[in-house]
């Protein structure tokens, strides 16, 4: 999570669609995709991104890279070649992070790609007994956005605080008046929101992360949405916090990582 969103309209080859025309290329989208709630909280308005199609007044192909850390997301049965210098072209100004799941599109795009990120994600869930923690668990409101260690990456998704504060939401636990645990609904669409954490080192070991989450969880529900829950294969923490928390069978998926090719072309050039 090392660059932020920024507007590529500069880039050559590339057919950007006015944001006004999203809906042309909603339909493009019909298969669940991991991470899903990112992606239509990008295409219903939310958060900021930019889509790139083959036509733009009858797109049947479309690449939509949020503003979200360049998550990027492919429609359905989307010509692989095309979607190799789709990448390619944005990628001589952006890195990207390429949401992909082998198992519905097994032939990946492979020009340029750096590393395939192995990644799950949950969403079946079963419930799980609950402990009491000595501290209190609170939603998160104006004043405590502004102690929240995470307050800077919902930013980068919402760009405003009252933006996140209508359109997702968050539990934290608080000690007198310190934030010891944040967790967030960080995205909410097409019925789903996404789980994200964060417990200060010194408070971990608690329950705290497994109680806020369990209160977002609720929330969630109260508001018609299925919480789902992704990390890293290999970030066993999250792994086992997840599964404290009842959810299993998790789906394998992938994170193709295309870094921005500009600073090795200029040096071509040198």
């Amino acid at each position: 999570y090392a660059v932020q969103y920024s507007n590529l309209q500069g880039a050559a080859m590339l057919l950007k669609l006015p944001e006004e025309n999203k809906h042309l290329v909603k339909g493009l989208f019909k298969k669940r995709q991991p991470n899903n709630s990112v992606l239509w909280s990008y295409l219903y308005g939310d958060i900021p991104g930019i889509t790139y199609v083959d036509n733009l007044s009858a797109p049947s192909m479309a690449v939509c890279v949020t503003g979200f850390f360049n998550w990027t997301f492919v429609c359905d049965n989307a010509d692989i070649s095309w979607v190799e210098e789709t990448i390619q072209e944005i990628c001589k100004t952006e890195y990207l992070q390429v949401v992909w799941n082998p198992l519905e599109v097994p032939q990946k795009p492979v020009k340029g790609l750096e590393i395939a990120i192995p990644r799950i994600e949950f969403i079946e869930r079963h419930e799980v007994p609950r402990k009491e923690i000595q501290a209190d668990i609170r939603l998160i409101d104006s004043g405590l956005f502004e102690k929240c260690e995470w307050k800077d990456i919902q930013l980068l998704a919402y760009t405003t605080k009252e933006n996140f504060l209508s359109k997702a939401f968050g539990f934290c636990v608080v000690e007198g008046k310190e934030v010891s645990c944040e967790c967030y609904a960080t995205f909410a669409a097409d019925t789903y929101t996404e789980l994200g954490v964060i417990t200060a080192e010194s408070k971990r070991r608690k329950g705290f992360a497994s109680a806020a989450c369990l209160r977002v969880i609720d929330e969630a529900r109260k508001r018609g949405l299925t919480p789902t829950w992704s990390c890293d294969q290999d970030n066993s923490e999250s792994v086992n916090l997840a599964q404290k928390l009842g959810f299993h069978s998790p789906l394998e998926y992938e994170f193709l990582y295309f870094p921005q090719m500009r600073h090795e072309e200029e040096k071509s050039a040198d």
